[in-house]
Protein backbone atom coordinates (compact mmCIF):
# COMPACT_ATOMS: atom_id res chain seq x y z
CA UNK A 1 0.00 0.00 0.00
CA UNK A 2 1.34 3.41 -0.92
CA UNK A 3 0.19 6.39 1.07
CA UNK A 4 1.02 9.82 -0.23
CA UNK A 5 2.19 12.25 2.42
CA UNK A 6 0.62 15.23 0.72
CA UNK A 7 -0.83 18.49 1.94
CA UNK A 8 -4.18 17.93 3.60
CA UNK A 9 -5.07 21.62 3.73
CA UNK A 10 -4.52 24.97 2.05
CA UNK A 11 -4.07 28.33 3.74
CA UNK A 12 -4.27 31.86 2.45
CA UNK A 13 -3.68 35.03 4.49
CA UNK A 14 -7.33 34.92 5.63
CA UNK A 15 -8.62 31.33 5.16
CA UNK A 16 -8.00 27.68 5.97
CA UNK A 17 -9.41 24.97 3.64
CA UNK A 18 -9.56 21.29 4.61
CA UNK A 19 -8.91 18.91 1.69
CA UNK A 20 -10.90 16.11 3.36
CA UNK A 21 -14.25 17.85 3.63
CA UNK A 22 -13.64 20.83 1.35
CA UNK A 23 -14.82 23.37 3.90
CA UNK A 24 -13.16 26.74 4.23
CA UNK A 25 -12.82 28.55 7.55
CA UNK A 26 -12.26 32.27 7.92
CA UNK A 27 -11.38 31.84 11.61
CA UNK A 28 -7.75 32.88 12.03
CA UNK A 29 -7.29 30.46 14.94
CA UNK A 30 -8.22 27.55 12.66
CA UNK A 31 -5.62 28.79 10.20
CA UNK A 32 -2.96 29.25 12.87
CA UNK A 33 -3.45 25.75 14.33
CA UNK A 34 -4.32 23.95 11.04
CA UNK A 35 -7.63 22.87 12.60
CA UNK A 36 -10.79 21.77 10.78
CA UNK A 37 -13.89 22.29 12.89
CA UNK A 38 -16.00 20.07 10.60
CA UNK A 39 -13.59 17.11 10.85
CA UNK A 40 -12.52 17.97 14.43
CA UNK A 41 -8.88 17.29 13.51
CA UNK A 42 -5.59 19.17 13.72
CA UNK A 43 -3.90 18.61 10.35
CA UNK A 44 -0.36 18.77 11.73
CA UNK A 45 -1.20 15.72 13.87
CA UNK A 46 -2.40 13.90 10.75
CA UNK A 47 1.04 14.26 9.15
CA UNK A 48 2.73 12.72 12.20
CA UNK A 49 0.21 9.85 12.31
CA UNK A 50 0.69 9.17 8.59
CA UNK A 51 4.45 8.95 9.05
CA UNK A 52 3.99 6.48 11.90
CA UNK A 53 1.52 4.48 9.77
CA UNK A 54 4.05 4.14 6.93
CA UNK A 55 6.53 2.76 9.49
CA UNK A 56 4.05 0.05 10.50
CA UNK A 57 2.55 1.52 13.66
CA UNK A 58 -1.13 0.78 14.22
CA UNK A 59 -3.81 3.43 14.54
CA UNK A 60 -7.55 3.40 15.27
CA UNK A 61 -9.41 4.70 12.22
CA UNK A 62 -12.37 5.92 14.31
CA UNK A 63 -10.00 8.35 16.10
CA UNK A 64 -9.12 9.94 12.75
CA UNK A 65 -12.61 10.10 11.16
CA UNK A 66 -13.10 13.11 8.89
CA UNK A 67 -16.37 14.85 8.09
CA UNK A 68 -16.44 12.95 4.78
CA UNK A 69 -16.27 9.56 6.57
CA UNK A 70 -12.73 8.47 5.75
CA UNK A 71 -9.72 7.87 7.97
CA UNK A 72 -7.33 10.80 7.73
CA UNK A 73 -4.35 8.49 8.29
CA UNK A 74 -4.86 5.53 5.93
CA UNK A 75 -7.64 7.10 3.84
CA UNK A 76 -9.83 4.02 4.30
CA UNK A 77 -13.61 4.35 4.36
CA UNK A 78 -14.95 4.07 7.91
CA UNK A 79 -18.10 2.13 8.76
CA UNK A 80 -20.64 4.67 10.11
CA UNK A 81 -21.11 2.52 13.24
CA UNK A 82 -17.39 2.17 14.06
CA UNK A 83 -16.35 3.89 17.25
CA UNK A 84 -19.87 4.62 18.47
CA UNK A 85 -21.17 3.27 21.74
Amino acid sequence: MTLLIAATYTVTPTTFTCHFCGRTSHNLSDRAYAYCGACHLFHDEILQARRRHTLGYAHRCADWRTASGICAVCEGVIDPQEGTS
